[in-house]
């Protein structure tokens, strides 16, 4: 929580980066569900998927799905549950929230159970199944440079079993209590296994050798009947790379006798098999009184989808499988045999769970009729009339329609149908609980689902290696060809109107727009790829490719797709939004023509000869772009770079709307960053800084609710500062600013620091703030990832600022946040400092080892701003002189009050109005303009504020960092050759 304070301490709860996937963590009866998977992606906020989990584009935490109740018995399990729950670890997250994933150094932190001499750590008190464990031993010196965290995780053999599920992890460590609320456990992975070093609270251990996988059983003409097994699958994330290694490998449902894949757009996911299209966009809210994905809608229409498809017709039964449950058709068909084929199964104690359901043909033949009774056929009209299903997840509305509406009685209880948490499943993420369990869930990467599928099926790890299926390779050459691209295009959407198709003819000629808006239009799939890596990649990354071409930056993607055209290599049409006659075709090109070469020019270093030029240059290009829109039918977006990058700040703001655009590229930017100390004196090197709003984001919600105020902070620090990032970072990401990474000590604590800044030299990051924690709001727009207008797209900042030898810095034990100042450097290898000196330079020039510069701008004091005279007094004092003049004159002590400067369940202060009202946008303003007036009182030759550029970085890419580093634009540096 120092990260902008005084101290340089980590602090587990503020880190945001790219984080490890694979956690949900229930609200109530301390239900705790690990989803195994832990590769590495960015942040999508708000996307669910259809089955009740979230995208995995998103890496936040949030609720699961409660254990399922019949309403009769909704009561007396919920108390029986909470009573239960008390019981043990898990328990205590009654009180708690999910909370982020966060990748961190096992090193960080010191666990609070070091104080708790007494109580022993960890005590074993069933069979274990993994590896080595020692009880209060940290694996540290860590150096692999991956790592993850996981929080809420209540026993090291947890721990062990989630490091078990990734290839990357060699060891872990599980920290009995890292100080969370709630479940206080927590679980560190690690890419090496460093060395032992004795810590109490702590279990470190190394997993267990993984198992080959076995050759996997089929379920075809089963002992139970035949099956017909699908999946309904998001379009974009994980699902369809589990989809397609079950492919494979004949598992899941391609061991069933026949398979189906839904979504909600035609999608090819193998060679043979493609997705029925389901009218849903898939996506759903979560709420109800069990906190779970209200998902009732969409699997309404994935139902009427597959009625309308009736490819079940000829099955005994249908099942419902979620891509990331591990099923052995095979055990389902024995558990079947013998059974009446009517009906459906219940799979849980708790009522019908969603991961994998198990009907009769026949029971799908009674819902089919519902269906028929609507109006339109899209939903069971019976059910939908009689269930409060908006409330309620899919797997309770169909439950509840099947068993009390349908009157179609669900089988007895069959618990080896499921192994999972919410029914009580011990130990499921072993998957070793009986070889009769026909599915485990969740694993939503494919290592962590081939680990489980291997050790169900028994496979050991010097066990036999199975022939390698020839549907690999077959996948592979699909995956590679260039005709299975439907899913990442529009061609099939259904959506016309959306996709704007553009189609017209002249004379014997047709012209069609691939891509409109910058969209791709159906049908024009292999052009739309074309056309849009040519504009968004291919034109920064090969410019001598372009040159003489009279295309620019600002060219349209029509302009792009005419070029295309003319090469005739791509097959590109004609697109229509250029089209005119020939000579008005002609008078373009040589405009184009003209300007490339004045750029050339300019590249050479050669000068305009006077201003007058410049403006007649201007004018033409003013031109030139009025006539394109002329020719245009609509209004051209396509002509600004989709990065939506700010212009560079100018004191001259007379002719503003005349400028052109900056060229693109890293730009030098210079605007005001903020720290919040107390009497040190630290470089801004190896640091967090943030703009105006991040700094009092973060001294409202961190600081000052602290009495005394947290590591003593006691004053806000302003910097003038000039960033302009590197070429290479440039190229690859078409952004002004990196990721931010968290500092600690003058040490890099993000796991994959050390492969940015090998990558793409030392790039200064960014990220925003919450605006739900506290309404501090920029002038200027900040971020890009939100809804036009709203609070969102103005939030605070927090930069990361790179120094020497970022890998390297203080121990724990070292760390003083109450130190005047802290010798950083201290640790640090003079060998690392000379070869990794960090991007602080005199002159940002965008250079590896020059990618910031700054000059201080002034410090104000937080008592003066509070209005404050003695912050001794006002906390402490105060209420001893209040104390002893109450018994002096025999009043109540009680009626004395300690003094604070705001205390967060009041949303006030006691003694002190400065800060109340965290969440009031008009407060926060006013505090905020008291800071510029503070400054400007006392540094009145700075200006009170300067524009800030946008907060715009997208994402770190799965493999990016074993790309080639594209050096095109930069100047040659030395520093590559001697970076560590």
């Amino acid at each position: 929580a120092g990260r902008l304070g005084q101290s340089l301490r980590g602090d587990v709860e503020q880190r945001f980066q790219a984080m490890p996937r694979g956690i949900r963590l229930a609200p109530e009866r301390c239900n705790l569900y690990a989803q195994l998977g832990t590769g590495a992606e960015s942040t999508v906020e708000g996307s669910v998927d259809i089955g009740g989990q979230e995208d995995l584009h998103t890496t936040m935490l949030r609720r699961a799905p409660s254990k399922r109740k019949s309403l009769a018995s909704h009561v007396g399990l919920v108390a029986l549950g909470l009573a239960a729950a008390c019981l043990g670890c898990l328990g205590a997250w009654l009180s708690g929230y999910g909370r982020r994933l966060r990748p961190m150094p096992a090193h960080q932190f010191e666990s609070k159970e070091e104080s708790k001499t007494d109580e022993p750590t960890w005590v074993q008190t069933f069979a274990t199944r993994c590896g080595k464990m020692d009880v209060d031993v940290e694996y540290q010196a860590e150096t692999s440079g991956w790592g993850a965290q996981f929080d809420h995780i209540s026993t090291p053999e947890m721990c062990c079993a989630l490091c078990h599920g990734n290839p990357k992890c060699k060891s872990f460590t599980w920290v009995k209590d890292a100080g969370l609320d709630g479940c206080p456990s927590q679980c560190w992975l690690k890419g090496g296994s460093g060395k032992p070093l004795k810590k109490k609270g702590l279990v470190s251990g190394i997993p267990p050798p993984r198992p080959q996988l076995p050759e996997v059983p089929s379920g075809i003409d089963g002992p139970g009947g035949t099956l017909w097994c699908f999946s309904l699958m998001q379009p974009k994330g994980y699902e369809k790379g589990m989809l397609q290694w079950q492919w494979a490998r004949r598992a899941s449902i391609f061991a069933c006798d026949a398979f189906g894949v839904y979504s909600n757009k035609k999608i090819n996911i193998a060679p043979g098999v493609t997705t029925s299209v389901v009218d849903s966009d898939l996506k759903c809210k979560f709420g109800g009184d069990s906190g779970t994905a209200l998902n009732a809608w969409i699997f309404i229409a994935v139902w009427q989808q597959v009625i309308a498809d009736a490819d079940y017709k000829t099955y005994a039964w249908v099942v419902k499988v979620d891509p990331d449950a591990v099923f052995f058709p095979d055990r389902l068909g024995r558990l079947l045999q013998g059974r009446e084929k009517a009906g459906y199964i219940n799979n849980c104690k708790y009522g019908m769970h969603g991961p994998l359901e198990v009907f009769s043909s026949q029971a799908i033949d009674i819902l089919a009729d519902d269906y028929n009774r609507s109006w339109d056929g899209k939903a069971p009209k019976r059910c939908v009339e009689k269930r409060h299903f908006g409330l309620w997840g899919e797997d309770m509305f169909f439950d509840q329609c099947f068993k009390s509406v349908l009157k179609v009685k669900p089988r007895p209880l069959e618990p080896m149908i499921m192994c999972e948490d919410h029914c009580d499943c011990p130990s499921w993420y072993w998957c070793q609980n009986d070889t009769k369990r026909v599915s485990y869930h969740p694993f939503k990467t494919t290592e962590s689902y081939e680990v489980c599928m291997a050790r169900a099926l028994g496979g050991t790890p010097d066990g036999p290696v199975p022939p390698t299926s020839d549907r690999i390779a077959q996948l592979k050459a699909f995956i590679e060809s260039s005709d299975q691209s439907s899913d990442k295009e529009a061609e099939d959407s259904a959506d016309d109107e959306a996709s704007g198709v553009t189609s017209a003819t002249d004379g014997n000629r047709s012209c069609i727009d691939a891509v409109r808006d910058g969209r791709p239009i159906r049908g024009q799939a292999k052009c739309a790829k074309a056309v849009k890596w040519a504009k968004e990649h291919g034109f920064f990354e090969h410019k001598e490719w372009y040159k003489g071409t009279g295309l620019s930056a600002e060219s349209s993607y029509a302009d792009f797709q005419l070029y295309l055209h003319e090469k005739k290599n791509v097959g590109c049409p004609k697109p229509c939004s250029t089209k005119g006659s020939e000579k008005e075709e002609k008078e373009k090109k040589e405009k184009r023509e003209e300007r490339e070469e004045k750029e050339v020019k300019e590249e050479k270093g050669e000068k305009k000869e006077n201003d007058a030029s410049d403006e007649e240059s201007d004018e033409e290009d003013t031109e030139e772009k009025e006539t394109v829109k002329q020719e245009s039918d609509e209004k051209n977006d396509d002509t600004v770079e989709p990065t939506k990058e700010t212009k560079k700040p100018s004191a001259n703001t007379e002719g503003e709307d005349k400028k052109k655009m900056p060229p693109p590229g890293p730009r030098a930017q210079t605007f005001y960053m903020y720290r919040a100390q107390g009497n040190a004196d630290y470089p801004l090197e190896n640091i967090n800084t943030a703009d105006l709003a991040g700094v009092m984001w973060y001294l409202h919600n961190e600081v000052v609710q602290n009495t005394p105020r947290k590591y003593h902070v006691d004053r806000i620090k302003r910097y003038k500062v000039t960033v302009q990032n590197t070429w290479e970072f440039w190229n690859a990401h078409k952004r002004q600013f990196s990721a931010f990474v968290a500092y600690d000590a003058g040490r890099c604590s993000t796991p994959i620091c050390k492969d940015i800044y090998h990558h793409y030299g030392f790039v200064v990051g960014c990220q925003v703030c919450d605006t739900n924690v506290a309404a501090y709001l920029a002038k200027d727009q900040t971020n890009w990832n939100c809804e036009k207008g709203s609070d969102k797209c103005r939030a605070g900042i927090w930069y990361s600022l790179p120094g020497p030898c970022p890998a390297m810095g203080m121990s724990n034990n070292e760390i003083n946040p109450n130190k005047d100042s802290l010798n950083v450097m201290k640790s640090k290898d003079p060998k690392c400092v000379k070869r990794m000196p960090g991007g602080h330079c005199k002159d940002a020039t965008g250079a590896p080892d020059c990618t910031y510069s700054y000059e201080e701008a002034g410090e104000i004091m937080l008592n003066e701003l509070v209005g404050i005279v003695d912050y001794n007094d006002f906390w402490n004092t105060s209420f001893t002189r209040c104390a002893h003049k109450a018994k002096k004159s025999g009043g109540h002590v009680s009626d004395c009050k300690h003094q604070k400067e705001y205390v967060r369940k009041l949303d006030t202060g006691i003694g002190c109005s400065f800060w109340d009202g965290i969440h009031g946008k008009d407060k926060c303003a006013d505090r905020m303009n008291a800071v510029r007036r503070l400054f400007k009182k006392h540094y009145p030759a700075f200006p009170e504020s300067l524009p800030e550029p946008p907060c715009e970085f997208d994402m770190y890419y799965n493999g990016e960092f074993k790309w080639k580093i594209n050096h095109t634009g930069a100047e040659p540096s030395d520093w590559w050759d001697q970076r560590m």
